[in-house]
């Protein structure tokens, strides 16, 4: 299940108010810092997956034969190679 976007803005800017909050503490305004930066990562993450999937979508769309294609691909087995064939109707 994917997280909202605006969920995950929310989250920034409460972790953006902590580090305001703790500018005179360095390390724990890094902290807070490096929460919010993890936070853009996931949302940048969402998108590129996304567009993963589109194109692993439009390539399994192109490489999927056309019906014409099977219909011909199927109009060429001999069927006269041999005469006791099962299929022979």
């Amino acid at each position: 299940m994917a997280v909202r976007n605006e969920e995950i803005l929310n989250k920034m800017f409460l972790e953006l108010e902590k580090a305001h909050n703790n500018r005179n503490d360095d390390i724990v305004m890094k902290r807070q810092v490096s929460r919010i930066k993890l936070l853009c990562e996931l949302i940048l993450e969402q998108d590129v997956t996304m567009n993963n999937e589109k194109q692993i979508d439009t390539t399994i769309l192109e490489n999927k034969p056309k019906k014409s294609e099977v219909r011909n691909d199927m109009k060429e087995i001999d069927t006269e190679s041999d005469p006791y064939s099962i299929f022979d109707f």
